[in-house]
């Protein structure tokens, strides 16, 4: 028996206990994952047989298919940007690279390091990134990064809440104290 083909690209066999195949199913996986399996990808090729985008390799491509410079694979159309000759993956993690080198001096490889010496989790919480890569904390007064947090905004998020307590370590004791005996469970 043939395997149902893919809800999403109608192309690809869908995964086993799945809806989509394999290449559909990553599309809707946090960045961070969609950074790994390019990772994943680009090590299977020798660095002397990788490839820039050209005319000859494109000619190539299947139908619907566009090559990645970044992870040197033919990929969705849809994973690309209008007129991008990488795919979202490649360029969301060449971008995040050079956005926390230049904000806070942290090379790829440091943040990589990092990010495995906390297990992939925030420093705090130890949750994993649902949708978003782990936020860069550092001291405001001395620009010394602190560890990755969760990155949230408004009401959620380590990262923000830290900024919420004026990265002051006095608050935070007192906001210790005032969880684990509020003044209220005297009375």
């Amino acid at each position: 028996m043939a395997a149902q083909p893919c809800k999403e690209c109608r192309r690809r066999p869908k995964a086993a206990g799945r809806h989509r195949c394999v290449t559909c199913q990553l599309r809707h996986e946090p960045i961070g994952e969609q950074v790994e399996a390019a990772q994943r990808r680009l090590a299977m090729i020798p660095e002397e047989m990788r490839v820039k985008r050209s005319k000859t390799i494109m000619a190539q491509a299947p139908a619907g298919t566009s090559w990645c410079a970044g992870c040197q694979s033919f990929r969705d159309v849809v994973d690309f940007g209008k007129g991008a000759t990488q795919c979202r993956a490649c360029s969301s993690a060449k971008s995040h690279a050079a956005m926390i080198e230049k904000t806070y001096g942290l090379t790829p490889s440091e943040y990589e390091a990092l990010l495995a010496a906390q297990g992939g989790r925030c420093a705090i919480c130890r949750a994993r990134p649902k949708s978003k890569r782990l936020a860069v904390d550092h001291d405001h007064k001395s620009g010394a990064v602190r560890g990755l947090l969760c990155p949230g905004s408004q009401a959620s998020g380590c990262n923000f809440a830290l900024g919420l307590f004026h990265d002051d370590p006095e608050i935070l004791w007192r906001a210790y104290v005032y969880m684990t005996t509020p003044p209220a469970s005297v009375l």
